[in-house]
């Protein structure tokens, strides 16, 4: 039995994607990114500075794939499927990448007899599978035209003859975007997904990087190329891939999408336009975004795009560096706002526990006394604060009066040219008035309810309303002074509320983190989404398990009210 065989489609190309990655660093995400485009048949376009490994990539994702007609097993001598490679300048030719114009053609020495501008495409891009162009940008016109045809079409057209192409993908670098006004944009469209490549940044990958022994030209494992993919296997799975449908989730998460493209561009306004810093997606790149969704889903053993698929998008949708690093924000808070939800019985459960509150306020205990409300003032004494300011007259040669908002409700010793046991008053912000103006006797002082009363130094008698505590619920004495009692009432409100709500909370709590880890188990495995957005979009429904456990402790606090 053939290994490829043994193994379902997502644990095979998870195989795969994982040895094509094996000794390089840090390029996880463009390995896997370039496997998907090759097997959807698409293009990609790495922007990196030399020397970061662009061209390893390629070569590697060309061991993906096997020769016409190669099983893949152990015995067979596979020779890989062919990579051209080459790096464009501002002197490259059509002849070197396409091929040498054919002499014997033009002098009629070819099968038609007659004279024909042909090229010799043998070992050059329009008989290769996987293709990488360094410097893309430093194209001619007549390059690029050509391979606009190439990608498009899979063709090539060689003279007179229309060649269809076996291009399964072809992937581009630069270290620089394309520049505005120089026709590129057409060839820059052509490329689907776009990544930045960058330099090993972990210390500790670098000098494993270093240290690793030069080797020779990557080559698989033998039980590894069983699972190589055949051009037989690639055009099976076209139909399949077209199959696969388009979840709700992931048709409101495009919307948002959308919608926040086309809010970027109304901030950016003619500005914007004028710098090239509009978001431009068009009809016919979205169909190659969610073909490129469609193949994820497909190779991840799935009939339906789902969320984390969604994830993609993020490399699909820009054009500049700036809007580079918007995208990941723009698509995580789209997957976020637009994707997984649970519903729970919250609303329910906080009814239960209102109900539970008043039951227990009821059964175990008594509203209390209210008291003077006191409040600490900044020189160390306390007052109580009146409902409304008082005036207070001066005594003596001062004939003034005031505003008083807070009266000291503490005895206090005054100094010596002043009588003992004075009183003091604070103004609304808590400030001392002038006491030679403003004292009295603190011992005057007299409380009735919210009433309070008091004399000034000369004897006149002044009364105000002051703040109160509400009175607040003590324990019933009646109640928690007798045992049996006690653990009637304790028994009746475990049984009746308590129980049945945190019995309904735990259910709950049980089903979310059932979907939870459902959710995970598939989410997590996705071959080429990143890992991180697992969480991104799980994470309305740990919001929902959250509250349910801040119910549960909320729960749990009405119980210790009477379990003293």
């Amino acid at each position: 039995m053939k290994v490829a065989e043994t193994l379902n489609l997502h644990d095979r190309i998870k195989a795969l994607r994982d040895a094509l990655t094996e000794g390089l660093y840090e390029k996880e995400e463009a390995v896997r990114l370039a496997l998907l485009t090759a097997i959807a048949g698409e293009s990609i376009f790495f922007l990196g500075a030399p020397g970061c490994a662009k061209s390893m990539i390629a070569r590697r994702i060309v061991n993906a794939f096997k020769t016409d007609g190669a099983d893949g097993g152990a015995n067979n001598n596979i020779q890989n499927v062919q990579c051209f490679e080459y790096l464009m300048n501002q002197f490259s030719t059509p002849e070197d990448i396409f091929g040498p114009i054919s002499l014997k053609a033009l002098n009629g020495e070819g099968k038609s007899g007659k004279e024909e501008y042909k090229r010799i495409t043998e070992k050059m891009l329009p008989e290769a599978d996987i293709a990488f162009l360094d410097e893309i940008w430093k194209a001619s016109p007549a390059i690029q035209n050509t391979l606009l045809t190439i990608i498009n079409e899979k063709k090539f057209h060689n003279g007179n003859e229309v060649i269809s192409v076996p291009l399964k993908a072809l992937l581009a670098a630069s270290n620089e975007l394309p520049a505005r006004g120089r026709g590129l944009e057409a060839l820059y469209d052509r490329f689907i997904l776009r990544l930045p490549v960058q330099f090993i940044k972990n210390e500790g990958s670098f000098f494993d990087m270093i240290s690793a022994p030069s080797s020779k030209e990557f080559e698989l494992a033998d039980g590894v190329r069983a699972l190589q993919i055949s051009n037989e296997e690639l055009e099976s799975w076209k139909p399949e891939i077209d199959k696969v449908r388009l979840s709700a989730e992931a048709r409101n998460v495009i919307s948002a999408i959308r919608r926040e493209l086309t809010a970027e561009n109304a901030k950016l306004g003619e500005d914007g336009r004028k710098n090239g810093e509009l978001f431009e997606v068009g009809d016919r790149r979205w169909k190659k975004i969610v073909h490129i969704l469609k193949a994820s889903a497909f190779l991840n053993g799935r009939t339906e795009i789902d969320l984390m698929d969604c994830q993609l998008i993020e490399y699909c949708i820009w054009n500049t560096e700036a809007q580079q690093k918007k995208v990941n924000v723009i698509v995580e808070k789209c997957i976020q706002q637009n994707g997984l939800g649970i519903h729970t019985q919250i609303d329910e459960i906080n009814e239960y526990i209102k109900k539970y509150e008043d039951y227990v306020s009821r059964s175990f205990y008594v509203v209390g006394n209210s008291e003077p409300l006191v409040y600490q003032m900044s020189d160390g004494w306390k007052a109580y604060a009146f409902k409304t300011p008082c005036i207070i007259r001066g005594h003596g040669y001062y004939g003034n009066s005031t505003e008083v908002s807070f009266l000291c409700g503490e005895i206090m010793t005054r100094n010596a040219r002043m009588a003992s046991n004075g009183g003091r008053y604070y103004d609304s912000k808590k400030q001392r008035l002038d006491m030679n103006v403003y004292h009295f006797d603190a011992r005057t002082i007299s409380i009735q309810g919210e009433k309070i009363t008091w004399s000034d130094a000369n004897g006149r008698e002044y009364e105000a309303e002051i703040q109160m505590t509400k009175g607040g619920l003590v324990p019933d004495q009646n109640v928690f002074g007798h045992s049996d009692f006690l653990t009637l009432r304790q028994d009746k409100a475990d049984k009746d509320y308590y129980n049945p709500i945190l019995g309904i909370i735990k259910k709950e709590l049980d089903r979310i983190n059932e979907f939870i880890k459902a959710k995970k188990d598939n989410f997590q495995t996705n071959i080429f989404a990143r890992e991180s957005m697992c969480s991104v979009i799980l994470s309305s429904v740990e919001q929902s398990k959250r509250e349910l456990e801040d119910t549960q402790v909320a729960l749990d606090k009405q119980r210790k009210r009477y379990k003293l």
